[in-house]
């Protein structure tokens, strides 16, 4: 069996989403329990605090970079279906 490599990708667009129990730490931590459950190694996390709206975040473009180097990554995050791209 070939192990999961997976990126765990956070993001918020308000300081509202800070404080109501989406924060950047309460993501990746949802995160990374997931994957433990699953048996994946998380190799990175990588965060943004932007709007979803505007696809030149430094967080977004980093998973590209990866993805684009190496196809064997598992990239997820809190909500998946929230990412615009």
């Amino acid at each position: 069996m070939v192990p999961v490599r997976a990126l765990v990708y956070s993001r918020v667009s308000t300081d509202a989403q800070e404080r109501d129990g989406t924060s950047l730490d309460t993501q990746e931590r949802a995160c990374r329990e997931y994957a433990q459950a699953k048996g994946w190694t998380v190799v990175e996390c990588i965060k943004d605090t932007a709007s979803g709206s505007n696809l030149d975040r430094p967080g977004i473009e980093r998973v590209r970079q990866l993805v684009d180097r190496q196809r064997k990554w598992d990239t997820f995050g809190p909500e998946i279906n929230r990412d615009s791209h």
